[in-house]
Parts: structure tokens; C-alpha cells; sequence
């Protein structure tokens, strides 16, 4: 998905990754009141594009998803994506939901020189 670097930039830059998250709400793949880091629920985004974690990070992290989005989109633009626009934070498909390589690729330049993002790397299935 285009927009799991970039969620996890803005969740990063906002959330204590050892915060605890009290889930109220049922989703897909996460209980009502079960509670979780907010790394926890990163390592689910990333590693498995879990939209219900995508989605909970983004309520937390700004209020909305409508929030999290219009974050997304500003923060793509400081770094020059400028044929880049999201409309989600989980990444499925919806119209004027793009990027391009070269976007992209300014973006994992970004993202690797962000310590947070070392241990993904290295996680082994």
C-alpha cells in the first residue's frame, strides 16, 4: 500500500510508541477493550496492512480519519510529493487515491533515516 510509510510517519511524529490505545470500538481484528501499544498496533499496519489498526491510529492520533488524512496529504507535500494525494489511511483503492514512483521514492529516503522505522526492517516471518 502507498500509505503505509506514511500513516506511520505521522503516528510516529504524534503517538509515544509505548502509549497504550483502549480499544471501545469492535473492529475486524481488534477486540472491544483490548488494549495495545501504540507500537503494537504499528507493527500490525505495517508488517500486515491492517486497515482496522490504519484506521484506529488515525482516530486516535487526530480525531478523524477526515484529520489523519488531510495530515497525511500536508506532510506528502513538505516533503515534495507533489503527485501524491491520499484519501484513506488504510490504502484501499478510492478515487484521487495515487502516488507515483518518484514520490514514493522520496519518501523512503525519509523514512530510512528515521530510527523508528530500523526495526521493521528487520523482522523476520
Amino acid at each position: 500500500h502507498i500509505t503505509t510509510v506514511p500513516r506511520a510517519i505521522i503516528v510516529t511524529a504524534i503517538r509515544q510508541l509505548n502509549r497504550t490505545v483502549f480499544i471501545i470500538c469492535n473492529y475486524k481484528l481488534i477486540h472491544c477493550n483490548e488494549r495495545l501499544s501504540v507500537r503494537q498496533l504499528l507493527y500490525g499496519m505495517m508488517l500486515s496492512s491492517a486497515s482496522d489498526a490504519a484506521n484506529l491510529l488515525a482516530e486516535k492520533t487526530s480525531g478523524s480519519i477526515e484529520g489523519f488524512v488531510a495530515l497525511m496529504n500536508k506532510r506528502a507535500k513538505e516533503l515534495g510529493m507533489n503527485n501524491t494525494s491520499f484519501r484513506n489511511p488504510s490504502g484501499l483503492t478510492e478515487k484521487d487515491h495515487y502516488s507515483c514512483a518518484y514520490d514514493m521514492a522520496l519518501l523512503g529516503s525519509y523514512a530510512i533515516k528515521n530510527p523508528v522505522f530500523k526495526p521493521f526492517g528487520k523482522v523476520e516471518f
